[in-house]
C-alpha cells in the first residue's frame, strides 16, 4: 500500500497549513493514524474539489432554467450551481459552499465557490487544508 504522505515544505503554504500537515504525516507514519483520512471514505462529502477527486465516482448534471445540479450517486449528495451572478450577502459554510455559475460560449459552464466549511475538507488528496475564505 502507498501512504499519500503530503510536501509539508512546500513554499506556498502558510505555516499553520504546513504545520497540520506534518502533523497528519507523522500520525500516519508511526501508525498512530493507519490510512490517511479521506472524507469520501469516511461517508463524509469530500467538499469542492475535494468530492471530484475520487476515483471511478460517477455523477449527473441536471439542469433547470435557475440551476445546475452535480448528484452523486453514492450518498445521494448534491452539489447545487444557481445560474446567476452574485453571491448571497451572508453565506453560511457548508460541505459545497455556495456555487454560482454561468455559461461561456454556450457549452462550458465555469462555476464560482465560496462559502466552503473547513470540517473534513481538504484541498486535495494529501490533506492540504484550507480556511473558511476559500475561493473555488
Amino acid at each position: 500500500m502507498t501512504l499519500r504522505i503530503g510536501n509539508y515544505k512546500d513554499p506556498v503554504l502558510k505555516p499553520w497549513a504546513a504545520a497540520q500537515m506534518r502533523v497528519s504525516n507523522e500520525e500516519v507514519l508511526s501508525g498512530k493514524r493507519g490510512l490517511p483520512f479521506s472524507a469520501q471514505s469516511r461517508c463524509y462529502p469530500g467538499g469542492v474539489p475535494g468530492q471530484l477527486l475520487f476515483p471511478a465516482e460517477p455523477f449527473y448534471f441536471i439542469q433547470t432554467p435557475k440551476q445546475v445540479w452535480m448528484i452523486w450517486q453514492r450518498d445521494h449528495m448534491v452539489r447545487r450551481v444557481y445560474l446567476t451572478n452574485k453571491h448571497s450577502d451572508k453565506v453560511t459554510p457548508s460541505w459545497f459552499g455556495e456555487s454560482i455559475g454561468h455559461y461561456e460560449n454556450g457549452d462550458t459552464l465555469v462555476i464560482d465557490t465560496i462559502g466552503l466549511s473547513t470540517k473534513n475538507s481538504y484541498i486535495d488528496n494529501y490533506r492540504t487544508p484550507h480556511t473558511e475564505k476559500l475561493h473555488v
